[in-house]
């Protein structure tokens, strides 16, 4: 007897999708996939695995609330487990420590979500099928799928991570990847599963078209921006565009500039992307836990932090430092968080700098009459927390503010 019923879909069959998101065989194979008819009129195993996955993907989107900023909710809460637990790999005690809550939350969280996703594809089941259409394309649908969250990244350690993963196809190909390594590190802006993803499947493309050659591999820096450059002995034909295609349009969904140059005997592939600058962020804040987990969460992006425990010191390091957004904690001994923040927003010296509330009283409307850019109820997810800093941090620079 089937396993799936042609009008529902169980929240196991989503759980049990979920932990095969990235094995291609398992998900292309599982309940769920049986049970989709998008996926099953794609014969082609890892097609229907993507198909599967960016179903997955996106009807776990639709728990993210529009708001961020505010206090956590439940759908809110549900969707950063779902993300940390199977899109991020990580251990139900590591979610647990990421988002600040106990172990029975998050279990009781990922079935929450897992519930609703299969609530909600049941619901298109149900709806009846959808007209004939043509087959979906399914890097779209992924692309489209991408979070864009930049962070701080050492592009040198990314094409290093880069040639390893492509050395085994390299030398049984017989090319030679020469790799003219900068003597300081560059620092680039970028989403880190993106980046690297674009570097390996551009170096996969342009080995397999080769066969006995060799690619130079260089890192170049100018202004505002740093390029990887490949340059290779020209072939007649590329074995797999595709690839290479598909890459390309990943590295365009994230903003890095693509040129590619062919000439009567070599070929250049230029990809340029954002250098790496880093916001200074004044923690306001006398709890030396909420500070460590504040700078922990900051690692890696484009963020560095100073701390202070004395409320009064605001205005002077603020000014001083320059910092680009103030994160405020509301309950301090010797002067409060709401009397700082009227401070700060009628010195002139600091009234344009961006405040951001952290607090574990969620009193939103007071802040926001007060001047505050952003609101966080503790405890504080870093991916809240980081979003909101990079919501200040913008909206501070379209106003022009120097």
């Amino acid at each position: 007897m089937s396993d799936v019923s042609p009008n529902s879909i169980t929240p196991e069959q989503i759980r049990q999708a979920l932990l095969s998101l990235y094995s291609p065989t398992e998900l292309a194979k599982s309940a769920l996939a049986r049970a989709l008819p998008e996926s099953r009129s794609v014969a082609d195993l890892v097609q229907r695995a993507q198909v599967v996955r960016n179903i997955l993907l996106d009807a776990a989107q639709t728990l993210r609330p529009a708001n961020r900023v505010a206090p956590s909710t439940t759908a809110g809460r549900a969707h950063d487990c779902l993300m940390l637990r199977y899109v991020s790999g990580l251990s139900i005690g590591e979610v647990a420590c990421e988002l600040s809550l106990s172990s029975r939350q998050v279990y009781r969280d990922l079935h929450w979500a897992e519930e609703r996703i299969a609530e909600l594809l049941t619901s298109r089941l149900q709806v009846g099928p959808a007209p004939a259409a043509s087959a979906p394309d399914v890097v779209s649908l992924e692309i489209g799928a991408v979070a864009h969250r930049p962070e701080r990244l050492s592009l040198r350690e990314v094409v290093r991570s880069a040639l390893s993963a492509v050395q085994l196809i390299a030398q049984r190909r017989r090319v030679s990847l020469s790799y003219a390594e900068p003597d300081g590190d560059v620092f680039v802006s970028a989403t880190p599963g993106i980046l690297k993803q674009v570097v390996i499947q551009v170096l996969s493309a342009i080995v397999q078209s080769l066969s006995g050659s060799e690619v130079d591999i260089d890192l170049l820096r100018s202004d505002g921006a740093a390029t990887l450059r490949l340059r290779f002995g020209q072939s007649e034909r590329l074995e797999r565009p595709d690839l290479l295609e598909a890459a390309l349009r990943i590295a365009d969904s994230q903003g890095f500039s693509c040129q590619f140059h062919r000439s009567t005997s070599t070929a250049s592939l230029q990809i340029s992307l954002p250098l790496a600058t880093r916001q200074k962020v004044l923690i306001v804040e006398d709890s030396p836990g909420a500070c460590a987990l504040y700078e922990r969460y900051l690692e890696s992006t484009e963020f560095e932090t100073l701390q202070i425990v004395d409320p009064s010191a605001a205005l002077e390091v603020a000014q001083k430092e320059q910092a680009q957004v103030i994160v405020l904690d509301i309950m301090m001994p010797e002067l409060d968080g709401w009397t700082l923040l009227q401070s700060l927003k009628l010195d002139p010296r600091t009234r344009l700098v961006p405040v951001v509330i952290c607090s574990v009283i969620a009193d939103l409307e007071l802040a926001k009459t007060l001047g505050a850019t952003g609101y966080l109820t503790k405890p504080v997810s870093r991916a809240d927390f980081v979003t909101c800093l990079r919501q200040a941090t913008a909206g501070s620079a379209s106003q022009g503010r120097r």
